[in-house]
């Protein structure tokens, strides 16, 4: 999937409540890719962690929950 495209935007939410946010995000980068001001590389980093299918990010445990908390608190990546 990485060799056939320029990026990827994920959902972050489980459910998938976020679809709009990850089209912004995505009309974003694809504008900022058009008019040359980045170039998009792509790359695959495997984490050894396993986390459960059923996890929702707003109900799920308290530890899983406050990891989304965090990330969201830091900004999202380019």
């Amino acid at each position: 999937m990485l060799g056939n495209a320029d990026f990827f935007v994920a959902c972050k939410e489980n459910p998938h409540t976020d679809y709009a946010l990850a089209g912004e995000r995505a009309a974003e980068l694809m504008l900022a890719m058009l008019q040359d001001r980045i170039l998009p590389v792509t790359a695959a980093v495997r984490l050894p962690m396993i986390v459960g299918v059923q996890m929702e990010t707003a109900r799920g445990p308290l530890w899983y929950t406050g990891c989304v908390a965090r990330s969201r608190r830091r900004g999202r990546p380019s």
